[in-house]
């Protein structure tokens, strides 16, 4: 399961939390979980709780590595902290990695990050101000 919010302001810190459970009757290895595809171009890694044992940031991808055994049933659960840094909508891929990275889980995530507002008052560059003709 996963829980974001559906928007975001831009500059705003929020939690991306995320619960992994064993549907299996044998022990099931988490190695990391990694957020894909477009996701990490909108969004800054900040932190995570746990902390992973490791974590890399790529080009294309923020890889959080926790190396955990899940019994039969037993429920891993994460908050991992993001910053929105660019404006846009962010479609990804979340993708949860076993210890061989032959098998692997992934679910879609999608995320809006709104233009943060002007200053009360502000008024755009894009306005200038309007002139009477008489003037």
């Amino acid at each position: 399961m996963i829980k974001v919010p559906p928007s975001v302001a831009l500059g705003e810190d929020f939690t991306l939390h995320v619960e992994v459970t064993n549907p299996s009757d044998s022990p099931l290895f988490l190695e990391s979980i990694s957020l894909g595809d477009n996701l990490n171009k909108g969004f800054e890694y900040l932190d995570a709780v746990p902390k992973p044992v490791a974590n890399s940031i790529y080009d294309d991808e923020i890889s959080l590595e926790w190396s955990e055994i899940l019994l039969p049933g037993q429920t891993f659960t994460a908050d991992i902290s993001l910053k929105a840094v660019k404006a846009g909508i962010w479609t990804g891929t979340l993708e949860f990695w076993n210890e061989d990275f032959a098998d692997y889980v992934s679910s879609s995530v999608t995320i809006r990050v709104n233009p943060s507002a002007p200053p009360e008052g502000s008024v755009p560059d894009s306005l200038s101000p309007v002139r009477n003709p008489g003037e």
